[in-house]
């Protein structure tokens, strides 16, 4: 017969092993990193301490004073994915991070090299990072250890944006550390830049933007403020997209405030393929009239096997998948053209121009 002893000694046991665990799953969940990294963020917006990175609009100024007539922009996005190959601490690699031992991490299943190598034939060009920069969980290790050693020389000149990977770790707090001013201001995902009579969104897909929402409320202050420039948007889910991946609300949402401002194109990733649309509607339906154009550039380095669609989508007008690359776009006061470059070799897969949409 059991004894009350045993029984409570067995309670003690197991209710040890069971915080153990817990423990475990809430470091490697990134939950102590998170809590850390905010307490740094507040203490650091409380001092009036200012971080080493630019702003956004520094980035831009930086590179766009070495043009002329026009400005070159490079997009591309679903770059790494990253795997911690050491061991043993390799098993458990948050812990290992936030105890301050630097680990291995191999990029697998992705190769951006060729991508990047093609991104330095323009070297003057802003380059936007339209989400899943790093594939995997997006933790600090996968970014400073991975991600940076391989991006480089690029990072200078990085207009990013967050995706669904980001956010993986809680609030995307390792994305926010890593590029600090450079992702914009409050962490909140989402910013503005002006180049003569453009106006660059970087928006956030991966929270509330609903009408009525923050991020909503400050997309119409920054369009009231630039009523008549040339509108771009970039944000890392697509809408209206080939549909075999699921987009969501906040996609759709930015989609449609965008086009019923007028705007004139909207960059995305996460789909890893190259996709370009026929000018739409903001429900997806062809239009060249009053239709907005929208780019998936997802084959930064996570792509797809090779593959044709049986049937394009109506509103669809060209498709490369299986193929790296990236998107080169020419800004003019009010016009654009764009190149989709195939890595290795730069050869064109794609292009052609448009004007500017009148706003609304």
């Amino acid at each position: 017969m059991v004894s009350r002893v045993s029984l409570a000694r067995t309670g003690k046991v197991f209710g040890v092993v069971l915080a153990g665990v817990l423990f475990i799953l809430a470091a490697e969940y990134m939950a102590f990193a998170w809590l850390a990294s905010e307490v740094r963020y507040r203490i650091g917006q409380a001092i009036g301490a200012d971080g080493k990175e630019p702003t956004p609009q520094e980035v831009l100024d930086r590179w766009a004073a070495r043009t002329q007539d026009s400005l070159t922009v490079l997009v591309t996005s679903d770059i790494m994915r990253c795997k911690r190959t050491d061991r043993p601490m390799g098993l458990l690699p948050a812990i290992s991070n936030q105890l301050g031992w630097r680990g291995t991490y191999t990029p697998y299943r992705h190769a951006p090299e060729a991508m990047i190598a093609l991104a330095r034939t323009w070297p003057d060009a802003p380059i936007l990072a339209v989400g899943d920069l790093e594939q995997g969980r997006g933790t600090p290790g996968e970014f400073a250890d991975c991600f940076a050693p391989v991006w480089g020389d690029l990072r200078e000149r990085t207009l990013p944006a967050p995706g669904n990977h980001e956010y993986i770790t809680p609030g995307a707090f390792a994305y926010y550390d890593f590029w600090g001013a450079q992702a914009g201001p409050d962490r909140r995902g989402y910013y503005a830049v002006t180049w003569r009579n453009w106006l660059f969104l970087s928006l956030n897909s991966e929270i509330d933007a609903k009408p009525g929402s923050e991020q909503a409320r400050w997309i119409d202050n920054q369009l009231h403020a630039f009523p008549d420039a040339c509108l771009l948007a970039f944000f890392h889910r697509p809408a209206h997209a080939l549909s075999y991946r699921r987009f969501g609300e906040n996609a759709m949402a930015l989609f449609q405030q965008i086009h019923a401002a007028g705007g004139s194109v909207a960059l995305n990733g996460h789909n890893h393929i190259y996709e370009r649309s026929k000018p739409i509607t903001a429900d997806g339906q062809p239009d060249d009239i009053d239709g907005m154009m929208r780019f998936t550039v997802g084959p930064g380095g996570a792509i797809l096997p090779p593959h044709s669609p049986e049937a394009l989508p109506e509103h669809i007008d060209k498709v490369l998948i299986g193929v790296p690359g990236l998107l080169r776009l020419v800004l003019d006061d009010n016009s654009f053209s764009w190149t989709f470059h195939l890595a290795p070799d730069g050869a064109a897969g794609d292009q052609g121009t448009a004007p500017c949409r009148v706003r609304r």
